[in-house]
């Protein structure tokens, strides 16, 4: 696999052959499969024991105060990974829990399915890395006949945009889609003789590793870039840009030392913490536009801006932002959530998890975010948290925290053209690194969705 950059996943399918001939499938959502494959439900695929297809538990069955830190894992919805079943951020119950629910055992080579979105009827494959495991309600466990089917390729099937439809088409709910057990035994598939799953899944499996591995290499690229330019927002904002200025001791362990001529203040007294805020009695017709602490995160900035009358908003949207403003998480401060605005509407309002910035004067704005969004400040503002599950940070002690800074304004902004360049060519470089990351990743979907519906034979390239 090189590292080409896939312009367009189909035309990159068509190199491979087509088999020989079609017939019509008679699934929904799929067209024309070759002649030899058959159609079948799920539930013809299952073996012939009592509890080879069934969901988890309901009820009082299972209480999340019964979760422990050892003993059976659990199996649920953030565990089940299309295409594989990871083994982090398990839950766990004890054996005797686990023999009450003998019903809803797991083991290696077993196939997981999802009944909740996002996607629905997503499936994964138990590993090997515990001798069993328990499903909780919002899973299905089918334990394949190895005689008729595949497992693997059934999962390559289960994640392939035709399943998915038919899966959707038969779920129920509008914010959270979800489907029964009985809809999913129902739901059909088609399939080659079980020699040719076994090739099929052979090829996309030394293919999906090769894939993946340029992916992973990808996305290490973008964690080194992103390293990169945190080091070169640090350097610039507590050494400056000369070289060979004079250093001093800035009398803060956490910042070292810092440029002899710079200032060492407080965070209050080179900006106005939180100066505005919308009163209780504004017209509840006003149309702000909204941001959300999960809406600003750490690497990719602002995702979302919401658009709302102040009526429907949330009782935290109150802080109010300016043009020049910076915001930072007070609340839930290992998010890292950072964001400046150069040109605010009039009516942007944040909400009360984060502290609005505004600087004096005397402080360049984007000098002012380039400093608290450098990561030695940042983690001041986590240090200096309380809370274990939503930590925050009080405004009295946000605007006690030490910052540095050169008291020359033509200084601040030399260093923030400096910045603005030079992370502008690595934020270029991740962007570019992301888009082939994006077309890696649908190169990938459609090799397996074309090879397990029959689009592409892929038996002369196993060999």
């Amino acid at each position: 696999m090189s590292e080409t950059v896939f312009e367009d996943a189909e035309r990159e399918l068509s190199p491979y052959k087509p088999y020989s001939a079609y017939r019509d499938s008679g699934i929904e959502g799929l067209k024309e499969i070759p002649i030899h494959w058959i159609e079948k439900s799920l539930q013809r695929f299952a073996d012939n024991s009592t509890n080879s297809f069934v969901d988890g538990p309901f009820g009082s069955d299972l209480k999340n105060e019964e979760y422990q830190e050892t003993g059976v894992p659990l199996i649920q919805l953030n565990n089940i990974m299309e295409g594989q079943h990871t083994t982090e951020n398990l839950n766990f119950i004890s054996e005797a829990k686990a023999k009450e629910l003998v019903r809803h055992k797991v083991l290696p080579g077993d196939i997981i399915i999802a009944k909740m979105a996002e996607p629905v009827a997503r499936a994964a494959i138990a590993t090997r890395t515990f001798p069993s495991y328990v499903i909780v309600a919002d899973c299905i466990k089918l334990s394949p006949n190895r005689k008729e089917i595949e497992p693997q390729f059934a999962v390559y099937v289960m994640n392939s945009p035709y399943f998915r439809y038919s899966a959707e088409l038969m779920s129920t709910g509008t914010t959270r889609i979800r489907i029964n057990l009985g809809s999913v035994k129902k739901l059909k598939i088609a399939l080659p003789p079980l020699n040719e799953q076994r090739t099929i899944t052979f090829y996309l499996n030394n293919k999906t590793v090769k894939i993946d591995a340029l992916i992973e290499k990808k996305e290490r690229l973008i964690e080194l870039l992103q390293e990169k330019r945190n080091a070169l927002i640090t350097h610039a904002v507590t050494k400056g840009l000369d070289p060979n200025v004079p250093m001093k001791d800035s009398g803060v362990e956490w910042i070292g030392e810092i440029p002899a001529h710079w200032e060492v203040k407080r965070l209050k007294n080179i900006c106005n913490i939180n100066p505005e805020a919308l009163v209780e009695t504004t017209d509840p017709d006003y149309l702000i536009q909204y941001i959300d602490i999960s809406n600003v995160q750490e690497v990719t900035g602002i995702l979302q801006i919401q658009e709302m009358i102040f009526e429907d908003a949330p009782s935290r949207a109150r802080r109010v932002v300016r043009s020049g403003d910076t915001i930072i998480s007070s609340v839930r401060t290992y998010l890292k959530a950072v964001a400046f605005f150069e040109d605010a509407p009039d009516n942007l309002i944040v909400s009360t998890g984060f502290a609005v910035l505004r600087p004096y004067p005397s402080i360049q704005p984007k000098y002012l975010y380039e400093l608290v969004h450098c990561p030695e400040f940042v983690e001041s503002v986590v240090a200096n948290s309380v809370g274990v599950a939503y930590p925050a940070i009080n405004p009295s002690e946000l605007s006690a925290l030490p910052v540095w800074l050169p008291p020359a304004s033509e200084e601040q902004q030399a260093i923030i053209s400096f910045l603005d360049r030079e992370t502008a060519k690595i934020d270029a470089l991740i962007t570019k690194t992301r888009e082939t990351i994006e077309k890696l990743k649908e190169y990938r979907t459609a090799l397996i969705s074309a090879a397990v519906t029959g689009k592409i034979d892929v038996r002369e390239e196993a060999a």
